[in-house]
């Protein structure tokens, strides 16, 4: 499989299972690709750090969180998919958003051996 060019990317979304992923909600595979990333100077977004709104109920987390993942795909130049991302129905629909806005789709492991 050929490579993709990354060097055009200066913001990337960060995109996987959270709720449904290994170990603690995915925290390692999130900051594993965030680690990659910095020594590559991408920036990111990774939705998996990000402080919950204020007054946020156990009910409505996973809406805002969503609502504020779909807002910050529009700034983003690329999403990486982490190898679990098949297992979240929301990572599932970042993906969908993504190629819908033609933005550029990659996969954990084309990153992998770039750090």
């Amino acid at each position: 499989m050929a490579e993709k060019d990354t060097s055009n990317i200066e913001l990337a979304y960060i995109s996987g299972a959270i709720t449904n992923g290994p170990g603690n909600y995915g925290k390692e595979s999130f900051e594993a690709m965030a680690g990659i990333l910095e020594k590559l100077k991408i920036r990111y977004i990774n939705p998996r750090a990000r402080q919950l709104p204020a007054g946020i109920t156990k009910k409505s987390i996973n809406r805002a969180m969503f609502k504020r993942s779909v807002i910050d795909l529009f700034d983003c130049d690329a999403i990486i998919m982490l190898d679990n991302w098949e297992t979240s129905t929301g990572a599932t629909i970042e993906k969908t958003i993504a190629e819908y806005l033609s933005i550029p789709v990659y996969y954990e492991y084309e990153f992998c051996h770039l750090a």
